[in-house]
């Protein structure tokens, strides 16, 4: 367990190979001249309620076949990534942040059977970069996707969620119209 720690002006805030069944939790991850969190070949590690902000290249970072990984209540800003998962697959990416001047909100690339849902993906220079990707999911099983402040539908039916100009970029099917619009879906 890594936790409640505050990494920053270094090369790496955490970096992390060949480590399974590690959870990070409540620390901060900023000013690192590559990622703020930096995972290779590590499976079933949970990522929780971190803020990586101002890291030269990724907020955090996730690769080379680190399967069955859970992200989520995570804040990424002012990252060149939010959040790249790369070469990893049945990755669990929910209840995240990436706002503001990342360049790429969530990155997915060569990474399949995800489940990505209920993030805000807000302001980014682009919110969503996907290559070869097949095979994985933009919502979860009740039909809830994410909010992108790039989404520009409406709600015809004033569930909160978006049913035109779907699915949005393509992957989306449920976009919420309001940042955090699955927990005023909960009180209703």
């Amino acid at each position: 367990i890594v936790f409640n720690n505050t990494c920053s002006n270094s090369q790496f805030g955490l970096s992390s190979k060949y480590s399974n069944n590690t959870i990070i939790k409540n620390s901060t991850f900023t000013l690192s001249t590559y990622d703020g969190l930096h995972i290779t070949y590590s499976n079933n590690n949970t990522i929780v309620n971190n803020t990586c902000t101002n890291n030269s290249n990724n907020g955090i970072y996730l690769s080379s076949s680190s399967e069955g990984c859970v992200i989520t209540n995570n804040l990424c800003y002012n990252n060149s990534g939010g959040i790249v998962i790369s070469s990893s697959d049945y990755v669990l990416i929910t209840n995240n942040i990436c706002d503001s001047n990342n360049m790429i909100g969530i990155s997915l690339s060569s990474s399949n059977n995800s489940y990505i849902y209920h993030n805000n993906i807000i302001n980014n220079y682009n919110n969503l970069y996907l290559e070869n990707s097949p095979n994985s999911y933009w919502n979860n099983t009740s039909g809830e996707g994410n909010y992108w402040s790039d989404y520009t539908g409406s709600d015809t039916n004033g569930d909160g969620i978006g049913d035109t100009n779907v699915p949005h970029l393509g992957i989306d099917y449920y976009p919420f119209m309001e940042e955090f619009g699955w927990e005023k879906n909960m009180i209703d």
